[in-house]
Protein backbone atom coordinates (compact mmCIF):
# COMPACT_ATOMS: atom_id res chain seq x y z
CA UNK A 1 0.00 0.00 0.00
CA UNK A 2 2.92 2.34 0.24
CA UNK A 3 4.67 1.61 -2.52
CA UNK A 4 1.66 1.71 -5.14
CA UNK A 5 1.60 5.68 -4.92
CA UNK A 6 5.65 5.48 -5.45
CA UNK A 7 5.15 3.09 -8.20
CA UNK A 8 2.65 5.37 -10.17
CA UNK A 9 5.00 8.65 -9.92
CA UNK A 10 8.05 6.87 -11.27
CA UNK A 11 6.21 4.91 -14.45
CA UNK A 12 4.83 8.64 -14.76
CA UNK A 13 8.27 10.00 -15.41
CA UNK A 14 8.77 7.88 -18.58
CA UNK A 15 7.12 8.52 -22.57
CA UNK A 16 6.15 5.01 -23.12
CA UNK A 17 4.50 4.64 -19.54
CA UNK A 18 3.17 8.15 -19.56
CA UNK A 19 0.07 7.38 -21.80
CA UNK A 20 -1.04 3.94 -20.56
CA UNK A 21 -4.45 4.73 -18.35
CA UNK A 22 -3.29 1.58 -15.92
CA UNK A 23 -0.55 3.80 -14.89
CA UNK A 24 -2.89 6.34 -13.40
CA UNK A 25 -4.99 3.80 -11.60
CA UNK A 26 -2.19 2.25 -9.73
CA UNK A 27 -3.36 4.05 -6.36
CA UNK A 28 -6.92 3.46 -6.62
CA UNK A 29 -6.28 -0.46 -7.76
CA UNK A 30 -4.04 -0.64 -4.22
CA UNK A 31 -7.15 1.09 -2.79
CA UNK A 32 -9.57 -1.58 -3.62
CA UNK A 33 -7.46 -4.46 -2.97
CA UNK A 34 -7.47 -3.13 0.48
CA UNK A 35 -11.12 -2.97 1.53
CA UNK A 36 -11.92 -5.95 3.17
CA UNK A 37 -9.29 -4.38 5.78
CA UNK A 38 -12.13 -0.74 5.56
CA UNK A 39 -14.74 -3.02 6.34
CA UNK A 40 -13.19 -3.89 10.25
CA UNK A 41 -12.30 -0.26 10.78
CA UNK A 42 -15.97 0.99 10.01
CA UNK A 43 -16.80 -1.42 12.83
CA UNK A 44 -14.40 0.13 15.28
CA UNK A 45 -15.92 3.45 14.37
CA UNK A 46 -19.39 2.54 14.42
CA UNK A 47 -18.74 1.07 17.79
CA UNK A 48 -17.37 4.28 19.12
CA UNK A 49 -19.07 7.89 19.65
CA UNK A 50 -16.25 9.72 18.14
CA UNK A 51 -16.42 7.68 15.16
CA UNK A 52 -20.17 7.58 14.45
CA UNK A 53 -19.77 11.67 14.82
CA UNK A 54 -16.76 11.41 12.30
CA UNK A 55 -18.44 9.46 9.68
CA UNK A 56 -21.39 11.78 10.51
CA UNK A 57 -19.53 14.71 9.46
CA UNK A 58 -18.39 13.62 6.75
CA UNK A 59 -22.04 12.42 4.90
CA UNK A 60 -23.20 15.54 5.68
CA UNK A 61 -20.42 17.32 3.30
CA UNK A 62 -21.00 14.63 0.87
CA UNK A 63 -24.64 16.00 1.24
CA UNK A 64 -24.02 19.43 0.75
CA UNK A 65 -22.60 18.62 -2.53
CA UNK A 66 -25.02 16.29 -3.91
CA UNK A 67 -28.11 18.98 -3.20
CA UNK A 68 -26.34 21.55 -4.66
CA UNK A 69 -25.52 19.01 -8.01
CA UNK A 70 -29.31 18.10 -7.83
CA UNK A 71 -30.47 21.35 -7.82
CA UNK A 72 -28.12 22.30 -10.22
CA UNK A 73 -29.20 19.96 -12.68
CA UNK A 74 -25.15 18.03 -12.54
CA UNK A 75 -24.63 15.25 -15.08
CA UNK A 76 -25.44 12.20 -12.51
CA UNK A 77 -22.28 10.69 -14.36
CA UNK A 78 -20.48 13.46 -13.39
CA UNK A 79 -21.58 13.58 -9.84
CA UNK A 80 -20.59 10.27 -9.04
CA UNK A 81 -17.46 10.23 -10.70
CA UNK A 82 -16.52 13.01 -8.20
CA UNK A 83 -18.27 11.55 -5.24
CA UNK A 84 -16.22 7.73 -5.64
CA UNK A 85 -12.87 10.05 -5.18
CA UNK A 86 -14.60 11.79 -2.64
CA UNK A 87 -14.83 8.76 -0.57
CA UNK A 88 -11.02 7.81 -0.48
CA UNK A 89 -10.10 9.81 2.65
CA UNK A 90 -13.21 7.81 4.58
CA UNK A 91 -11.79 5.05 3.15
CA UNK A 92 -8.09 5.46 3.90
CA UNK A 93 -9.36 6.05 7.83
CA UNK A 94 -11.35 2.84 7.90
CA UNK A 95 -8.13 0.61 6.67
CA UNK A 96 -5.80 2.32 8.83
CA UNK A 97 -7.79 1.38 11.44
CA UNK A 98 -8.43 -2.29 10.26
CA UNK A 99 -4.94 -2.59 10.13
CA UNK A 100 -3.12 -5.01 12.59
CA UNK A 101 0.33 -4.99 13.95
CA UNK A 102 0.08 -1.28 12.76
CA UNK A 103 3.58 -0.80 14.96
CA UNK A 104 5.02 -2.80 12.29
CA UNK A 105 3.41 -1.21 9.14
CA UNK A 106 4.73 2.18 10.06
CA UNK A 107 8.43 0.48 10.63
CA UNK A 108 7.95 -0.69 7.17
CA UNK A 109 6.93 2.76 5.82
CA UNK A 110 9.87 4.32 7.08
CA UNK A 111 12.34 1.72 6.22
CA UNK A 112 10.70 2.22 2.65
CA UNK A 113 11.30 5.69 3.39
CA UNK A 114 15.07 5.28 3.91
CA UNK A 115 15.00 3.70 0.04
CA UNK A 116 13.06 6.71 -1.69
CA UNK A 117 15.68 8.90 0.22
CA UNK A 118 18.57 6.88 -1.05
CA UNK A 119 16.87 6.00 -4.74
CA UNK A 120 16.17 9.61 -4.96
CA UNK A 121 19.72 11.06 -4.41
CA UNK A 122 21.52 9.90 -8.18
CA UNK A 123 18.50 11.51 -10.19
CA UNK A 124 19.17 14.81 -8.02
CA UNK A 125 22.87 14.88 -8.83
CA UNK A 126 22.13 14.00 -12.34
CA UNK A 127 19.23 16.61 -12.64
CA UNK A 128 21.08 19.31 -11.34
CA UNK A 129 24.65 18.34 -12.94
CA UNK A 130 23.20 18.01 -16.42
CA UNK A 131 19.55 18.98 -16.80
CA UNK A 132 19.41 18.82 -20.38
CA UNK A 133 20.19 15.39 -20.55
CA UNK A 134 18.01 14.39 -17.79
CA UNK A 135 14.74 16.46 -19.01
CA UNK A 136 15.67 14.58 -22.70
CA UNK A 137 15.50 10.96 -21.00
CA UNK A 138 12.41 11.68 -18.58
CA UNK A 139 10.73 13.70 -21.24
CA UNK A 140 7.53 14.04 -19.24
CA UNK A 141 8.64 14.52 -15.48
CA UNK A 142 6.51 17.31 -14.43
CA UNK A 143 9.97 19.00 -12.92
CA UNK A 144 10.94 21.22 -15.63
CA UNK A 145 9.59 24.19 -13.56
CA UNK A 146 11.82 26.51 -11.93
CA UNK A 147 12.64 28.17 -8.83
CA UNK A 148 13.40 32.12 -9.81
CA UNK A 149 15.26 33.98 -7.62
CA UNK A 150 15.34 37.64 -7.32
CA UNK A 151 17.34 39.21 -9.64
CA UNK A 152 16.73 36.55 -13.04
CA UNK A 153 18.38 33.69 -11.87
CA UNK A 154 16.58 30.49 -11.56
CA UNK A 155 17.40 26.45 -9.70
CA UNK A 156 15.77 23.22 -10.79
CA UNK A 157 13.32 22.06 -8.69
CA UNK A 158 14.25 18.34 -8.27
CA UNK A 159 11.99 15.26 -8.20
CA UNK A 160 14.29 12.31 -7.46
CA UNK A 161 12.51 9.26 -8.44
CA UNK A 162 9.05 11.61 -8.76
CA UNK A 163 7.39 12.77 -11.30
CA UNK A 164 6.78 16.07 -9.51
CA UNK A 165 9.15 17.82 -6.97
CA UNK A 166 5.74 18.12 -4.33
CA UNK A 167 5.78 14.53 -4.37
CA UNK A 168 9.48 14.25 -3.54
CA UNK A 169 9.20 17.20 -0.59
CA UNK A 170 6.46 15.32 0.88
CA UNK A 171 8.17 12.07 1.49
CA UNK A 172 11.31 13.95 2.49
CA UNK A 173 9.36 16.47 4.73
CA UNK A 174 7.60 12.70 6.56
CA UNK A 175 10.82 11.38 6.94
CA UNK A 176 12.59 14.54 8.34
CA UNK A 177 9.88 14.92 10.81
CA UNK A 178 10.37 11.13 11.62
CA UNK A 179 14.37 10.92 11.93
CA UNK A 180 13.72 14.35 13.85
CA UNK A 181 11.81 13.10 16.63
CA UNK A 182 13.47 9.61 16.24
CA UNK A 183 16.63 11.38 17.11
CA UNK A 184 15.56 13.45 19.78
CA UNK A 185 14.50 10.08 21.73
CA UNK A 186 17.32 8.41 20.52
CA UNK A 187 20.34 10.91 20.30
CA UNK A 188 21.75 7.59 17.60
CA UNK A 189 23.83 8.98 15.13
CA UNK A 190 22.37 7.09 12.31
CA UNK A 191 18.96 9.16 12.95
CA UNK A 192 21.24 12.40 12.89
CA UNK A 193 22.56 11.32 9.36
CA UNK A 194 19.04 10.37 8.15
CA UNK A 195 17.35 13.58 8.91
CA UNK A 196 20.16 15.91 7.49
CA UNK A 197 19.41 13.60 4.67
CA UNK A 198 15.81 14.22 4.66
CA UNK A 199 16.52 17.82 4.78
CA UNK A 200 18.73 18.24 1.83
CA UNK A 201 16.41 16.12 -0.81
CA UNK A 202 13.52 18.71 1.21
CA UNK A 203 14.90 21.64 0.07
CA UNK A 204 16.48 19.88 -3.16
CA UNK A 205 12.87 20.45 -4.52
CA UNK A 206 12.35 24.01 -3.54
CA UNK A 207 8.57 23.15 -3.10
CA UNK A 208 8.52 26.42 -0.69
CA UNK A 209 5.13 25.65 1.06
CA UNK A 210 5.80 22.01 1.74
CA UNK A 211 9.32 23.18 3.66
CA UNK A 212 7.33 25.95 5.35
CA UNK A 213 4.65 23.22 6.36
CA UNK A 214 7.65 21.18 7.52
CA UNK A 215 9.64 23.16 10.13
CA UNK A 216 5.80 24.67 11.65
CA UNK A 217 4.68 21.06 11.98
CA UNK A 218 8.32 20.55 13.97
CA UNK A 219 8.11 23.85 15.63
CA UNK A 220 4.23 23.18 16.90
CA UNK A 221 4.64 19.71 18.01
CA UNK A 222 7.62 20.70 20.07
CA UNK A 223 5.43 23.42 21.68
CA UNK A 224 2.74 21.01 22.32
CA UNK A 225 5.38 18.11 24.14
CA UNK A 226 6.36 20.81 27.28
CA UNK A 227 4.12 22.01 29.87
CA UNK A 228 3.07 25.96 29.68
CA UNK A 229 5.56 27.77 31.25
CA UNK A 230 8.25 26.14 28.98
CA UNK A 231 5.79 26.82 26.45
CA UNK A 232 6.12 30.71 26.73
CA UNK A 233 9.82 30.56 26.37
CA UNK A 234 9.16 28.58 22.96
CA UNK A 235 6.88 31.58 21.93
CA UNK A 236 9.46 33.84 22.53
CA UNK A 237 12.54 32.14 20.89
CA UNK A 238 10.57 30.62 17.60
CA UNK A 239 8.99 35.03 17.57
CA UNK A 240 12.87 35.87 17.56
CA UNK A 241 13.57 33.59 14.96
CA UNK A 242 10.63 34.52 12.82
CA UNK A 243 11.12 38.48 12.58
CA UNK A 244 14.44 37.94 11.29
CA UNK A 245 13.58 34.81 8.48
CA UNK A 246 10.58 37.41 7.48
CA UNK A 247 13.04 39.66 6.53
CA UNK A 248 15.17 37.89 4.68
CA UNK A 249 12.72 36.66 2.88
CA UNK A 250 10.95 39.86 1.76
CA UNK A 251 12.55 39.85 -1.55
CA UNK A 252 10.93 36.42 -2.70
CA UNK A 253 7.33 37.65 -1.09
CA UNK A 254 8.09 40.93 -3.28
CA UNK A 255 8.68 38.43 -6.10
CA UNK A 256 6.04 36.00 -5.76
CA UNK A 257 3.82 38.93 -5.76
CA UNK A 258 5.03 40.11 -8.88
CA UNK A 259 5.08 36.83 -10.50
CA UNK A 260 1.38 35.25 -9.16
CA UNK A 261 -0.33 38.61 -10.27
CA UNK A 262 -2.06 38.91 -6.85
CA UNK A 263 -2.30 42.55 -7.61
CA UNK A 264 -5.37 41.19 -10.38
CA UNK A 265 -6.41 38.25 -8.70
CA UNK A 266 -9.00 37.27 -11.09
CA UNK A 267 -7.05 37.33 -13.80
CA UNK A 268 -3.86 36.43 -12.67
CA UNK A 269 -1.71 33.59 -14.30
CA UNK A 270 -1.38 31.41 -12.00
CA UNK A 271 -4.14 28.89 -11.80
CA UNK A 272 -3.93 27.98 -8.08
CA UNK A 273 -4.87 31.58 -7.34
CA UNK A 274 -7.77 32.16 -9.61
CA UNK A 275 -9.32 28.48 -8.50
CA UNK A 276 -9.12 29.99 -4.98
CA UNK A 277 -10.49 33.39 -5.77
CA UNK A 278 -13.39 32.08 -8.03
CA UNK A 279 -14.20 29.22 -5.55
CA UNK A 280 -15.05 32.10 -3.12
CA UNK A 281 -17.37 33.86 -5.88
CA UNK A 282 -18.74 30.33 -6.45
CA UNK A 283 -19.89 30.12 -2.81
CA UNK A 284 -21.39 33.16 -2.69
CA UNK A 285 -23.33 32.78 -6.05
CA UNK A 286 -24.90 29.63 -5.03
CA UNK A 287 -24.82 29.67 -1.49
CA UNK A 288 -25.19 27.93 0.87
CA UNK A 289 -24.42 24.91 -1.03
CA UNK A 290 -22.11 25.42 -4.48
CA UNK A 291 -22.33 25.11 -7.57
CA UNK A 292 -22.60 21.04 -7.04
CA UNK A 293 -20.55 17.89 -7.36
CA UNK A 294 -18.05 17.42 -9.75
CA UNK A 295 -18.44 20.96 -11.51
CA UNK A 296 -15.30 22.87 -10.09
CA UNK A 297 -10.87 22.13 -9.26
CA UNK A 298 -12.13 18.65 -9.20
CA UNK A 299 -11.07 15.43 -11.52
CA UNK A 300 -14.91 15.19 -12.58
CA UNK A 301 -15.28 18.58 -13.80
CA UNK A 302 -11.99 18.17 -15.87
CA UNK A 303 -12.73 15.06 -17.36
CA UNK A 304 -16.79 16.16 -17.87
CA UNK A 305 -15.19 19.87 -19.27
CA UNK A 306 -17.26 21.48 -16.46
CA UNK A 307 -19.47 23.90 -18.37
CA UNK A 308 -18.81 26.51 -15.00
CA UNK A 309 -15.51 27.06 -16.05
CA UNK A 310 -16.70 28.36 -19.43
CA UNK A 311 -19.33 30.70 -17.93
CA UNK A 312 -16.95 32.50 -14.98
CA UNK A 313 -14.96 32.41 -18.47
CA UNK A 314 -11.61 30.67 -18.08
CA UNK A 315 -10.94 30.44 -21.83
CA UNK A 316 -8.89 33.43 -21.36
CA UNK A 317 -6.54 31.81 -19.83
CA UNK A 318 -3.64 29.59 -21.38
CA UNK A 319 -3.53 26.90 -18.97
CA UNK A 320 -7.05 26.34 -19.07
CA UNK A 321 -6.91 26.04 -22.81
CA UNK A 322 -3.77 23.87 -22.35
CA UNK A 323 -5.71 21.98 -19.92
CA UNK A 324 -3.37 21.56 -17.45
CA UNK A 325 -3.20 22.41 -13.51
CA UNK A 326 -7.04 22.12 -13.23
CA UNK A 327 -7.07 19.57 -10.43
CA UNK A 328 -3.83 21.10 -9.10
CA UNK A 329 -6.08 22.78 -5.85
CA UNK A 330 -8.32 21.16 -3.21
CA UNK A 331 -9.60 23.59 -0.92
CA UNK A 332 -11.22 25.88 -3.80
CA UNK A 333 -12.92 22.36 -4.94
CA UNK A 334 -14.29 21.16 -1.84
CA UNK A 335 -15.54 25.63 -1.11
CA UNK A 336 -16.92 25.93 -4.63
CA UNK A 337 -18.60 22.40 -5.12
CA UNK A 338 -19.97 22.27 -1.57
CA UNK A 339 -20.27 25.74 -0.51
CA UNK A 340 -20.06 26.85 3.05
CA UNK A 341 -22.08 24.40 4.20
CA UNK A 342 -20.06 21.73 2.69
CA UNK A 343 -16.38 23.16 3.41
CA UNK A 344 -17.48 23.30 7.29
CA UNK A 345 -18.71 19.60 7.63
CA UNK A 346 -15.28 19.13 6.08
CA UNK A 347 -13.30 20.93 8.46
CA UNK A 348 -14.91 19.41 11.34
CA UNK A 349 -14.06 15.83 10.12
CA UNK A 350 -10.87 16.57 10.45
CA UNK A 351 -11.03 18.48 13.43
CA UNK A 352 -11.67 15.18 14.94
CA UNK A 353 -9.10 13.42 13.58
CA UNK A 354 -7.08 16.60 14.62
CA UNK A 355 -8.14 16.55 17.91
CA UNK A 356 -7.19 12.65 17.85
CA UNK A 357 -3.32 13.78 17.46
CA UNK A 358 -3.25 16.31 20.14
CA UNK A 359 -5.32 14.14 22.44
CA UNK A 360 -2.93 11.00 21.77
CA UNK A 361 0.03 13.99 22.75
CA UNK A 362 -1.63 15.15 25.90
CA UNK A 363 -2.15 11.84 27.35
CA UNK A 364 1.65 11.00 26.19
CA UNK A 365 3.42 13.89 28.12
CA UNK A 366 1.69 12.79 31.05
CA UNK A 367 4.26 11.19 33.92
CA UNK A 368 1.73 8.17 34.90
CA UNK A 369 1.05 7.86 31.15
CA UNK A 370 4.88 8.73 29.95
CA UNK A 371 6.39 5.38 27.45
CA UNK A 372 9.02 6.93 25.21
CA UNK A 373 7.90 5.21 22.18
CA UNK A 374 4.13 6.25 22.56
CA UNK A 375 5.50 10.17 23.43
CA UNK A 376 7.41 9.82 20.34
CA UNK A 377 4.44 8.48 18.09
CA UNK A 378 2.49 11.13 19.40
CA UNK A 379 5.32 14.30 18.66
CA UNK A 380 5.18 12.71 15.46
CA UNK A 381 1.44 12.62 14.45
CA UNK A 382 1.12 16.02 15.70
CA UNK A 383 3.86 17.89 13.39
CA UNK A 384 2.87 15.45 10.55
CA UNK A 385 -1.36 16.34 11.43
CA UNK A 386 -0.17 19.81 11.11
CA UNK A 387 2.65 19.60 7.49
CA UNK A 388 -0.25 17.61 5.70
CA UNK A 389 -2.33 20.72 6.43
CA UNK A 390 -0.26 23.23 5.25
CA UNK A 391 0.89 21.12 2.21
CA UNK A 392 -3.52 20.59 1.51
CA UNK A 393 -3.93 24.60 0.21
CA UNK A 394 -1.31 23.43 -2.83
CA UNK A 395 -2.36 20.48 -4.03
CA UNK A 396 -5.31 17.93 -3.50
CA UNK A 397 -3.30 15.47 -0.83
CA UNK A 398 -6.56 14.13 0.44
CA UNK A 399 -7.53 11.82 -2.45
CA UNK A 400 -3.77 10.41 -2.26
CA UNK A 401 -2.90 7.36 -1.18
CA UNK A 402 0.09 9.09 -0.02
CA UNK A 403 -1.42 10.03 3.29
CA UNK A 404 -2.10 6.32 4.88
CA UNK A 405 1.35 6.83 6.84
CA UNK A 406 -0.43 10.10 8.54
CA UNK A 407 -3.29 8.42 8.64
CA UNK A 408 -1.06 5.56 10.46
CA UNK A 409 0.14 7.79 12.93
CA UNK A 410 -3.19 9.19 14.42
CA UNK A 411 -4.48 5.17 14.79
CA UNK A 412 -1.50 3.76 16.05
CA UNK A 413 -1.38 6.52 18.95
CA UNK A 414 -5.15 6.32 19.80
CA UNK A 415 -4.12 1.90 19.78
CA UNK A 416 -1.25 2.59 21.94
CA UNK A 417 -3.05 5.49 23.95
CA UNK A 418 -5.90 2.69 24.90
CA UNK A 419 -3.12 0.01 25.84
CA UNK A 420 -1.84 2.55 27.90
CA UNK A 421 -5.02 3.24 29.89
CA UNK A 422 -5.62 -0.34 30.72
CA UNK A 423 -2.50 -0.51 32.36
Amino acid sequence: MFVAPVMMSFFRKFESLYSLRIVGYIDDIALILLLPLAFRGVRFLLSNRHGNLLLMCYFLFLCAGCISGILENVSPKQMIFQLMLEVKLPMMVCIMLGLKEKKWYLQTYFNFSKYILLGSLPLIFWQLLGPDSYHSFFVTGADKAMFHLPGGNVLERCAGIFWFPGELAFYSGIAFIYFFFRWQSKRSFSCNIWMLLALLVLLSSMSRLEVVGTFFGVMFSLIMSVNQQKKKIMYGQYILLLIPTIMLLIPLFRQSYEQLQLYDIANSNASRVVFYYYSVVLAGMFFPFGAGLGTYGGQAALLFDSNLYHQLGFDMFWWFRMRIYLNDTFWPHILGESGIVGIFFYLCFLYILWRVAVGNLKFARRPEHFFPDFFEVSRIGVAVCCWVFIDSFAEPIFYSMRILPILLFLVYGLERRNQVSQL
